[in-house]
């Protein structure tokens, strides 16, 4: 079907199975897709893993089952609905929001060199990855923080090398 295809017709069907099949077939996920520690502390069903994967297995049980058909994804609030109702598509909606407005907003503020196009870069390629890869990727992502800790660190080996440069002068 091509990514307009897919974009047009399969994700926004994907978002509506979702809709329908939680919490009438399937119980809300409670944050089932986080790291294994989180999940123990906020209480999420961990034998049902990302909703994507709970909403084939539920309605393409036969692929699912052979291992032609793995996941049915969808848009970020879908996932979020299917893991706390509408509170959680709600959420989803504000969180992803203030978190992408205030990234481009700090980004595009911040002066124009190297490091901060590679940080800008670093946050484009979040965005793809995550938008459609579900909520759960916005509140924790191991590729996240290990590119913050990367630009912290660059940032902070930059910031060395100008004060060595400055003291040599």
């Amino acid at each position: 079907a091509g990514p307009i295809g897919r974009a047009l017709l399969a994700y926004p069907a994907a978002f509506m199975l979702h809709v329908q099949a939680f919490p009438d077939q399937l119980q809300f996920l409670n944050g089932a897709g986080l790291p294994s520690f989180v999940e123990q502390l906020v209480g999420a069903n961990a034998d049902m893993g990302r909703s994507a994967v709970a909403v084939m297995t539920m309605y393409n049980t036969q692929q699912s089952t052979v291992g032609l058909a793995y996941a049915m994804n969808t848009f970020f609030p879908a996932e979020a609905y299917a893991n706390w109702g509408y509170a959680g598509y709600l959420f989803s909606i504000l969180w992803v929001g203030a978190l992408l407005g205030l990234l481009h907003t700090t980004i595009l503020r911040k002066q124009k060199t190297q490091l901060n196009l590679f940080i800008y870069i670093i946050v484009l390629r979040f965005q793809v990855q995550v938008m459609l890869g579900g909520f759960i990727d916005y509140l924790f992502s191991v590729n996240l923080i290990f590119s913050i800790a990367t630009i912290i660190f660059i940032g902070l080996l930059s910031k060395q090398q100008l004060a060595k440069r400055k003291g040599d002068t």
